[in-house]
């Protein structure tokens, strides 16, 4: 079986499901997602995956972990956003797999448009083009950064 279609076990849903309630919850109290969450979730998941899934699961996730990173490392260099979401990402890809973390990615940057369209969008006017203000999310309290 191709290791993107391999089906996620329950244990690493648990996880994941784990895994996004502690980085909301650790991003929105205190600004940062921990290293203990990304790294050692990633560790987990793919120990789980040797437990559960064998060789073509350990490969899919690790080849998850890389695309993750893959797919934010240019906007972390250029400071668009922090090494928390790039670790979180990856963490989502050891998890669920290449294909898995694709879509979320996509879809994740589709919500946070949304989202942060009406918060930034009125900031913005007036700013030379390109320059946006530094804004929380209004879930975690609206508070600038």
């Amino acid at each position: 079986m191709h290791p993107a279609l391999i089906p996620i076990n329950p244990a690493l849903i648990l996880l994941l499901l784990i895994a996004a309630a502690w980085a909301i919850v650790t991003d929105c109290t205190a600004s940062r997602i921990s290293n203990r969450l990304t790294f050692g979730g990633a560790a987990l998941a793919l120990a789980v995956r040797v437990a559960t899934g064998g060789p073509e699961s350990v490969l899919a996730g690790a080849e998850g972990w890389l695309v993750g990173v893959a797919l934010l490392i240019v906007p972390f260099a250029l400071h668009w956003m922090g090494a928390g979401d790039v670790k979180l990402l990856a963490l989502f890809g050891a998890i669920g797999g290449p294909s898995f973390v694709v879509t979320a990615a996509v879809l994740g940057s589709a919500m946070g448009g949304v989202v942060a369209a009406p918060v930034l969008g009125p900031r913005a006017q007036g700013r030379p083009a390109g320059v946006l203000p530094a804004a929380g999310h209004p879930a975690c309290s609206g508070h600038a950064r």
